[in-house]
């Protein structure tokens, strides 16, 4: 897990950034250094106390990271350009095609079952951060560039880290303070004009 969230968020950040160097322009070096500043970002937050000083990493390892933040990067850029003129019936229309693919994989996987009650509260609590995630990014990319949207939107891993040390009392290591640090700074440096 220590490899694979932030390779997977990295990657997620990193092909918006090209796509919109392409399409919208280059955005300027102050925004250049807070994207490099995120993605340090992104790494030191997620590299908890369960990380192993040595550890030996082979190229398979990092096949599913990397596929899964490339998708996730892809889904970045296509929800932005195809809600330019629209904001709910992308989202809409991403939901009903993932549901409909889940389904068929559970049903497949004989796996096709409702949660419990204790479960189900925090299913649905899951699917409206979801959505609302998704909408403000698809908000964010309305407003400004997609560049900026994805990569501050990668900085999730930061605020998940911080709630966990707020509300589960979980210490935070001095790389994750220090990870921290860095996307807020990331974020100053990335909404200069």
């Amino acid at each position: 897990m220590s490899i694979a969230a932030p390779v997977s968020a990295l990657m997620a950040a990193v092909l918006p950034v090209i796509a919109s160097s392409l399409t919208e322009g280059l955005p300027g070096p102050i925004k250049y250094a807070g994207f490099a500043l995120a993605l340090l970002a992104i790494w030191l937050i997620s590299r908890g106390d369960g990380h192993q000083k040595k550890f030996h990493l082979h190229l398979a390892d990092l096949r599913l990271p990397l596929l899964s933040g490339a998708l996730f990067g892809f889904y970045f850029i296509f929800m932005n350009k195809g809600s330019q003129t629209a904001t709910i019936w992308p989202m809409v229309a991403a939901r009903c095609c993932g549901s409909f693919l889940l389904f068929w994989f559970a049903l497949a996987k004989r796996e096709l079952s409702w949660p419990g009650k204790t479960i189900a509260s925090l299913v649905l609590l899951n699917a409206a951060g979801d959505i609302g995630g998704n909408t403000f990014f698809i908000l964010a990319g309305q407003a400004g560039r997609l560049d900026v949207a994805a990569v501050l939107g990668s900085l999730y891993p930061g605020m998940t880290v911080l709630l966990a040390g707020l509300l589960l009392h979980e210490r935070l290591n001095r790389l994750q303070w220090i990870g921290i640090a860095a996307a807020f700074t990331a974020i100053v440096l990335m909404t200069v004009p």
